[in-house]
């Protein structure tokens, strides 16, 4: 996964097997880090999110049952839990993840609890953040929905709006914003 910022990190598999977690320059291509032995809460080829900080100096790696988020300076893990679909503000100061009960977190990196969002609703899944790190898009449900919805939710007040229904099979994770440019002539 490539930031804006000064790295790119990748799982790479290695010959005669096994899998290295890899912090590299993208101008010159060089390893700046094997963040592999730090990785120790699961294994590698468990891996299903590789998220960077728009800043590129926090790196989230995800399992199907658990996350950590690494400071890449300090090469220390910062935050770890037992949930699903992290995702890292793109300041790489908040964090968002959906709990074993699809209950939805925001923790702040900087210390304090986590803080629960969306209470009455199911959320199976976390897409993205905002550009600017306002808003967030999630899959949620009420107990009384037959299906997901697409929920829009602003991180700083809580707020959020529907957007549409998803289709089947889809729960949120696969949603991510896009820069749109209006033309006039």
């Amino acid at each position: 996964m490539c930031s804006k910022a000064d790295h790119v990190a990748l799982i790479a598999a290695k010959e005669g097997g096994g899998r290295r977690l890899l912090i590299l320059s993208p101008d010159t291509g060089h390893v700046e880090r094997d963040a592999t032995a730090i990785i120790t809460r699961f294994g590698l080829d468990d891996v299903q999110t590789l998220r960077m900080s728009a800043t590129g100096d926090r790196l989230v790696v995800g399992s199907r049952e658990s996350f950590v988020v690494m400071d890449l300076r300090s090469g220390t893990i910062i935050y770890e839990g037992a949930a699903r679909f992290p995702r890292i503000s793109p300041r790489g100061d908040v964090l968002a993840f959906v709990d074993k009960r699809q209950a939805w977190w925001l923790a702040n990196l900087a210390g304090g609890p986590p803080r629960r969002l969306m209470r009455g609703w199911a959320v199976p899944g976390v897409g993205a953040w905002s550009p600017d790190g306002r808003f967030l898009l999630v899959g949620a449900r009420t107990s009384f929905s037959l299906f997901d919805q697409l929920v829009v939710v602003g991180s700083a007040n809580d707020g959020f709006a529907e957007i549409g229904r998803l289709g089947e099979g889809n729960q949120g994770p696969l949603f991510n914003w896009i820069k749109r440019t209006l033309l006039t002539l």
